[in-house]
């Protein structure tokens, strides 16, 4: 569902007023279930969890109730006002707090290797909800912000992972098991192989030993599924900028056009071509009814296809410097 960003205080039975309404609603809804996500989280692992962790956990239920929930409620108005910078505030809020990078809290939320037939099912499953995927698609898809924003937060909280929570995360008992390992190891040996299939190159820098595999598709996770997976799937709402006679000649404007236009590529046709169809009929945009024609499925997967090998290249790299002191020697 498509919501405005730009929010008016104003009261009234507008089309407006009620679309105000509308999101307000939403943002107090889906705090709600937040809360109780987060706080059954939290009783489930709290006696796992040192005192000062579970008092992070408390703190980030108090920050998500008061922002999305007391705030909306007893001072709708300045919540209007105020509320991007809000809803972005709690978005790098609840990955800042330092339980997130706690390898006992890690260990807590998976503490079991699951073995048989659906092992690997329940092992992947374990591994996206511990390394805060869920999360990251959980925060970005409920409380949206302006779609440029969106990419700085997300970014931010990607990157808080992988500064201070990377470390931990390679240490912990279900990703140090012989189960997950044999999966991190299929997973390095099937993007090595693509890779060097068309760029031969690549095979230089892929990760040789385990702990640099376990670094490096952590950091591929985080880079399709955290951050891509959920950018792609909100770009759909996000109309085009307007014409390039009224564009921004601003480097940031440009910058974010540019993500944008190239992010665009990695949406099916089929949405695409909605996009395009949408674009003709303002009348505004008629001149670019026969502009080039939007990629076929062929592109399309090119596009994806090359997409992958950078990012996978950029963290096989990545896992040469960040991989903890000793891996592999």
């Amino acid at each position: 569902m498509e919501r405005t960003h730009g929010l008016s205080s104003g009261g009234g039975s507008s089309p407006q007023a009620s679309a105000v309404d509308k999101i307000v609603a939403w943002d107090r809804r889906f705090a709600m279930l937040g809360l109780a996500m987060w706080g059954g989280t939290a009783v489930k692992v709290a006696p796992a969890l040192s005192t000062f962790e579970n008092w992070n956990a408390i703190v980030g239920m108090a920050g998500m109730f008061l922002v999305s929930v007391a705030w909306p409620t007893w001072a709708r108005r300045s919540y209007v006002r105020n509320r991007v910078a809000a809803l972005a505030f709690l978005r790098v809020f609840l990955f800042a707090l330092p339980f997130n990078f706690s390898l006992r809290v890690f260990n807590a939320l998976a503490p079991d290797v699951a073995a048989g037939r659906l092992g690997l099912v329940s092992n992947v499953f374990q591994v996206f909800m511990s390394i805060r995927i869920a999360l990251l698609n959980f925060t970005s898809m409920g409380w949206r912000v302006p779609f440029r924003l969106h990419l700085v937060l997300q970014a931010i909280n990607v990157s808080l992972l992988v500064r201070f929570g990377l470390s931990s995360y390679v240490q912990s008992k279900l990703l140090t098991s012989p189960e997950v390992e044999a999966v991190v190891g299929a997973v390095n040996g099937f993007m090595s192989f693509v890779a060097s299939a068309t760029v031969p190159s690549v095979t230089i820098i892929a990760p040789k030993g385990i702990d640099h595999q376990r670094v490096a598709v952590l950091l591929f996770c985080w880079a399709t599924l955290g951050y891509l997976l959920p950018t792609l799937l909100l770009l759909p709402n996000v109309p085009r900028g307007p014409p390039p006679a009224q564009q921004s000649q601003g480097t940031a404007s440009k910058l974010g056009d540019a993500i944008e236009t190239g992010l665009r590529f990695l949406l099916p046709p089929s949405q695409q071509q909605q996009q395009q169809r949408r674009q003709q009929q303002r009348p505004q945009r008629r001149e670019d009814e026969d502009g080039p024609q939007l990629p076929a499925s062929a592109p399309w997967v090119m596009c994806w296809w090359a997409v992958l090998l950078v990012v996978w290249s950029g963290c096989c790299l990545a896992a040469q410097y960040l991989a903890p002191p000793g891996s592999d020697e």
